[in-house]
């Protein structure tokens, strides 16, 4: 199975990519760009071919799931995997995640200890 090496974030609230980067660098190593939005994200993405993107849920502007259309309607982004990271739990919007074809949803608040096993149970069940 291939391993994660690198990991693009996209979040507008900057402790929280701050947070993402130094908890995914620290515990895994892996090489993490983040962003404040999915502008930045769709103009940045071909130069860094991320193993998966990391796609907060709510943002002002562009939110997640235009993120992920976007990145589907793109030759070069239809096959990378995107994690959700959201507050809300609702089914309803939990659904509409994974419809929209969302790899998996990691939960705000999270554990920063143990986000990068997370992201990695999500890339086990994708890779089998």
């Amino acid at each position: 199975m291939k391993q994660i090496q690198r990991i693009l974030c996209v979040d507008d609230e900057p402790d929280m990519r701050l947070l993402i980067k130094l908890a995914l660098e620290n515990v895994r190593k892996y090489e993490v760009g983040v962003y404040g939005s999915g502008k930045e994200l769709l103009d940045n993405i071909s130069s860094h071919n991320p193993d998966i993107v990391l796609l907060d849920f709510v943002m002002p502007g562009m939110d997640g799931l235009q993120i992920l259309h976007e990145l589907r309607a793109r030759d070069d982004c239809k096959g990378i995997p995107v994690i959700f990271m959201t507050g809300s739990s609702s089914e309803s919007d939990i659904d509409m995640i994974m419809a929209a074809g969302a790899a998996g949803i990691i939960s705000k608040p999270f554990d920063p200890l143990i986000l990068a096993a997370s992201i990695e149970e999500i890339w086990g069940r994708i890779h089998g």
